[in-house]
C-alpha cells in the first residue's frame, strides 16, 4: 500500500515538473501598451482677405455758363398803370330807393366814393331795374326796381361800368332792363351787353 501511494507520488510530481516545464518552454506575451495616437489638427480654412475696390470718381457735372446780371435802368418814361376796381352786386330798390326818390342821390355810395372815383375804371353788377315803367314779373318773391335817379347816384360815385346780365335785371320786363340801359347812358356810364335772361330765373 505504501508502495502505491510512492508510485502516485512520484507521478504526480513528474505532471507538475512536466507542466512547469511546458510552460517555461513557452514566451510569455508581454501587454500591449497603450499608445495616444494624436489627432492631425483640422485643416483651417485660409481666411479670405476682402480687397475694397475704388468706388469710380463721381462724373463732373458741366459749367453752366452764368447768367447775366440783369441791370434795371429807370426809364425816363413813366410806364403807365390802370387802377381797377370792381364792386359786387348793388341794389338801390326798397328803402334805399325810398332816399334816392326824395333826392339823396350821394346817400349809396357816401363810404365808397372817394375810392371809386380814384379809380380809372370802377364797375359794378346792378342789381335791379332803373324805371318807373314795366310791371314785376309774376310768381318771383323778390323783385327790385330802383326809381331814375339811381342812374345819377352810380354815376356820382365815380362808377363808370354797370353790368346787368344777372336775375334781377329782368324783374320789370324789358321796359325795365332797358330803362337801366336808358338810364346809364345818359347819366355818361357804360352799359354792358347783357345776357338772354332765363325764363324761370328767380332771386
Amino acid at each position: 500500500m505504501n508502495g502505491i501511494r510512492h508510485r502516485v507520488s512520484l507521478a504526480a510530481a513528474s505532471l507538475t515538473i512536466a507542466s512547469l516545464t511546458a510552460c517555461a518552454s513557452q514566451p510569455t506575451a508581454l501587454p500591449v501598451p497603450l499608445v495616444r495616437t494624436a489627432l492631425a489638427p483640422a485643416a483651417t480654412s485660409t481666411p479670405v482677405v476682402i480687397t475694397p475696390t475704388a468706388s469710380p470718381s463721381p462724373t463732373a457735372l458741366p459749367t453752366l455758363p452764368l447768367v447775366p446780371t440783369l441791370t434795371l435802368v429807370p426809364s425816363a418814361t413813366p410806364i403807365p398803370s390802370v387802377f381797377l376796381v370792381a364792386g359786387g352786386d348793388v341794389m338801390l330798390a326798397r328803402q334805399i330807393g325810398d332816399r334816392l326818390a326824395a333826392g339823396e342821390v350821394d346817400y349809396p355810395f357816401a363810404l365808397v366814393a372817394e375810392t371809386l372815383r380814384s379809380a380809372d375804371i370802377a364797375a359794378v353788377n346792378l342789381e335791379c331795374a332803373i324805371s318807373d315803367r314795366g310791371e314785376s314779373l309774376p310768381k318771383k318773391a323778390y323783385r327790385f326796381r330802383a326809381p331814375p335817379s339811381a342812374a345819377a347816384s352810380l354815376a356820382l360815385a365815380g362808377i363808370d361800368v354797370v353790368t346787368l346780365a344777372n336775375n334781377h335785371a329782368m324783374d320789370y320786363g324789358p321796359e325795365g332792363l332797358a330803362g337801366a340801359s336808358r338810364m346809364s347812358a345818359r347819366a355818361r356810364m357804360l352799359p354792358r351787353r347783357t345776357l338772354p335772361p332765363f325764363s324761370n330765373a328767380t332771386a
